[in-house]
């Protein structure tokens, strides 16, 4: 009896207590992969968002005609700023583009200018620039698509 108190008995609290870390240790280890896997979740839905925002904004500048309906795009597309300066450069281009359009739009529409080759100039800007946002739909995809997808995981 004494033997086993004195030797088996400490070496089961130590393998117990062992054990116990073991599994404290595996617990918050997938806890913390579990974590990780959340926060780029979380990430890839708000950069979606952005994504969205912006893609409707390229199809919808076309087709608006007046700056007062820009703001909640620029709201919604000024998010583009946590992914990467590439991305947000990009967004600040279409809203400068945008910007343009609308001015163009704005002078063809309140004066028309008498001189036909400056309204045949303005027409041509027009359709340029509305080409260039229509392009953009496919580029944007390519701008965002490293940041809209998820590598190859292997599961444990």
């Amino acid at each position: 009896m004494c033997f086993f108190i004195k030797v088996v008995l400490p070496s089961l609290q130590f393998l117990a207590t062992a054990a116990l870390g073991a599994f404290a240790a595996w617990i918050a280890y997938n806890q913390w992969r579990t974590s990780k896997e959340k926060l780029r979740l979380d990430l890839y839905k708000q950069r979606y968002q952005v994504y969205q925002a912006f893609t409707k904004f390229l199809t919808d500048a076309t087709r608006m005609n007046e700056m007062s309906d820009a703001p909640v795009y620029y709201a919604e597309i000024s998010d583009a700023y946590f992914l990467t300066p590439d991305v947000y450069e990009y967004a600040l281009e279409a809203r400068e583009k945008a910007g343009e359009l609308w001015r163009v739009i704005r002078e063809l529409s309140r004066n028309a200018p008498a001189d036909e080759t400056k309204i045949l100039r303005l027409i041509d800007k027009v359709d340029e620039l509305r080409k260039w946002f229509l392009d953009q739909v496919d580029e944007s995809r390519l701008k965002f698509e490293k940041y809209l997808s998820f590598p190859e995981k292997k599961i444990l």
